[in-house]
């Protein structure tokens, strides 16, 4: 899919002509997720497997003090993080080749805040009450691809930004193809999102949160409406309509 000379294109070069391409960097660390690896210390296992790098048609890969100094420099404020943009290009035009080549028009978007915890000084405590990052991420379901990934701080609110993240997500869609469904937890339960699904025509699933609206909706709904969904099920399911103080339109509660 051309990711090392798309990585070289986009991502600054070596600082001398003796250093590594910034191919080579980024197979380091994509062969370093591959293989389980969590830390840049995990490198030096990897840099012990020659017939492994040999298959990747590399003759080594960098040190871990290479590449966290490479990862710094590529998040540098200083030069405009350069970097991460470039990274963010590579990512956006290696999704549009896989997704012209998908068959597929309508695609479910998958939306939630993952939590990343890390040691760094200047990390934050989120909102489980572990030291990290919580970036934002939205998948397409059905080819299992990253659309859009938002580094954020480990305390900001996981439901923060979502109607501008699904815009962004929706504004990288290639022609012809549309996110057609949208899947997410109760960060996502707010009515300026769900007016923005409407308007789009998105099928829609949110975890409500159990406010006391709901709740009453929930305690007022008849007893012979509960159902399992199937015989022997632990726990059953029931339907009523329910709608939030500022939603144009009101909607199924399940």
């Amino acid at each position: 899919i051309g990711l090392r000379t798309l990585a070289d294109r986009h991502l600054p070069g070596p600082g001398s002509n003796r250093g590594y391409a910034a191919s080579a960097f980024v197979d380091s660390l994509v062969l370093l997720l591959q293989a389980g690896g969590r830390r840049l210390e995990d490198l030096r296992e990897l840099r012990r497997e020659s017939p492994l790098l040999k298959l990747v048609e590399r003759d080594e890969i960098p040190d871990s003090d290479t590449v966290g100094d490479w990862l710094r420099r590529m998040g540098d404020p200083q030069t405009g993080r350069a970097g991460l943009l470039g990274l963010g290009t590579v990512r956006d035009i290696l999704n549009h080749r896989l997704l012209r080549r998908d068959e597929r028009t309508d695609y479910t978007l998958d939306m939630d805040a993952m939590q990343v915890e890390g040691e760094k000084h200047d990390a934050h405590f989120t909102y489980q009450g572990e030291k990290g990052y919580m970036p934002m991420l939205g998948y397409l379901f059905e080819p299992g691809i990253c659309l859009v990934d938002e580094f954020r701080e480990g305390n900001e609110s996981p439901g923060a930004g979502h109607v501008a993240f699904y815009l962004g997500c929706v504004q990288r869609m290639p022609v012809g193809k549309r996110i057609a469904r949208f899947r997410a937890d109760s960060a996502s339960y707010q009515a300026e999102l769900i007016n923005e699904l409407e308007e789009d025509g998105v099928l829609w699933s949110i975890t409500a949160d159990q406010d006391t609206a709901v709740q009453k909706a929930i305690k007022d709904i008849p007893e012979d409406a509960w159902q399992k969904p199937y015989p022997g099920c632990e726990y059953e399911f029931a339907e009523t309509v329910h709608s939030m103080e500022k939603t144009k339109t009101s909607f199924r509660l399940v």
